[in-house]
């Protein structure tokens, strides 16, 4: 009897044991799982804050670019309104213009502001520093901004810069393949290496530019009407060595057609060659 009293005694001890070091192991797994789960939380979190940072980062530099071209268009339109100064931007009749001294953008990023900053360039009265800058919140205690730097040119002026060492002989200009084909314009450097930036070709008809290749190298091709400037794979012409422009291709027929071409170079000088009859 003494035997199954101790026995009894044992088991029940042996089950009471089992029974506290089990809640000991739940209490662990549990505080081991909210561990695990709140990390994660945390990294979910991180991952998008992060993507979301990103997305707006590359909205910051799209804005901050777009500002940049628009500062471009303000130049092209009017070298004088380029004024020194800290600028906003609207778009008015179809175009770019400068107004009040910065742009609420608060549409596209958090407390977003935009601003262009113009600098005077001392040693050129005919060149100027551009900077686009976009500034926005990512939390309540934390801005961001991002700046991008160009330099303008005043390019509507004749002349200056690399523009007046290109040598352009169109005498011998010609028509060929079923006269839609324009060749036989030479360039030349009359000092140093010159890099042509842009082209734009002018005619009097209503056909449309399609090719344009200098020295057996196609440096554009598209489709594009009389006047429209022409974004080339930037083309380099060293001092003594003669390039023919050997294709100009149009799409339509150009006998009894007069071009003007002009070059806007790399350090945005500009020429223009007029009156151009080829054979």
């Amino acid at each position: 009897m003494k035997k199954k009293q101790l026995l009894s005694m044992k088991l029940a001890e042996f089950l009471s044991n089992k029974k506290g070091l089990s809640i000991v192991e739940l209490l662990i797994a549990i505080t081991v799982f909210g561990m695990v789960a709140a990390a994660i939380i945390i990294l979910i979190l991180n991952v998008y804050s992060n993507i979301q940072q990103n997305k707006e980062e590359s909205l910051a530099i799209f804005l901050a670019e777009e500002g940049l071209e628009a500062a471009r268009a303000v130049r092209d339109n009017d070298w004088d309104v380029l004024t020194i100064g800290e600028h906003g931007l609207i778009i008015s009749g179809n175009n770019w213009v400068f107004q009040g001294t910065e742009e609420d953008i608060s549409d596209r990023l958090r407390q977003g502001e935009r601003k262009i900053i113009v600098q005077d360039i001392d040693s050129d009265p005919d060149k100027r520093k551009v900077t686009s800058q976009i500034t926005w919140e990512i939390s309540e205690t934390q801005s961001r901004n991002v700046s991008l730097i160009t330099y303008l040119t005043n390019w509507q002026k004749e002349g200056g810069g690399q523009a007046d060492r290109l040598l352009v002989d169109s005498s011998k200009a010609e028509l060929t393949g079923d006269k839609k084909n324009l060749r036989k314009i030479y360039l030349n450097s009359s000092q140093g290496i010159l890099t042509i930036d842009k082209m734009i070709f002018v005619w009097d008809n209503e056909n449309k530019i399609e090719q344009v290749r200098i020295d057996n190298t196609f440096v554009w091709m598209g489709k594009q009407p009389s006047g429209t400037e022409l974004d080339i794979e930037n083309f380099e012409i060293e001092e003594g060595e003669e390039v023919e422009i050997d294709k100009v291709k149009f799409d339509g027929i150009m006998s009894g057609t007069t071009f003007s071409i002009t070059f806007i170079m790399i350090d945005e000088s500009i020429k223009t060659v007029s009156d151009i009859v080829p054979k």
